[in-house]
């Protein structure tokens, strides 16, 4: 009786393991994963909302807690939504036309954009509607749909 019993136990154990791997991840399990992707980006479990250089990939600068970069428009979109939270009035402002040109012709160009990694490493210290945006970004265009597979 033990033995059916906790074979039931192990079984329903099991069903619950791979009906929750199909599940999306929320709440705890959802920091859980983002942390151990940082160990990869970053070496450690931290979100870098500050971080950002040009890695000489054929990308342009390289930035923040997804490695959001300018010459593959997922950059821009997240200064787009940081605009949306400013109401368009802030310090990434001059760059907008240097930064829809990249984004829209995928150059790994850093030209005009010289005080890029300043700029984003201030914003990504401090400013919370900056790491708002970073999240909501990482999310819609990564989290969200890798939760779909």
């Amino acid at each position: 009786m033990f033995q059916a019993r906790r074979g039931m136990l192990f079984a329903a154990g099991v069903a619950a393991i791979l009906a929750t791997a199909n599940a999306a991840l929320c709440g705890c399990s959802k920091d859980i994963a983002l942390r151990l992707t940082n160990i990869y980006e970053n070496g450690d479990t931290d979100f870098h909302y500050d971080y950002c250089e040009n890695i000489e990939d054929g990308r342009g600068f390289t930035a923040g807690i997804a490695g959001f970069c300018t010459g593959t428009a997922d950059a821009w979109v997240v200064i787009e939504e940081y605009h949306k939270l400013t109401g368009g009035n802030d310090d990434f402002s001059p760059m907008d036309d240097v930064l829809a040109k990249y984004a829209e012709s995928g150059s790994d160009s850093v030209s005009g954009l010289e005080d890029y990694c300043s700029v984003w490493k201030k914003l990504g210290e401090s400013d919370v509607k900056f790491q708002q945006a970073q999240d909501t970004v990482r999310d819609e265009m990564y989290y969200t749909p890798s939760q779909q597979l």
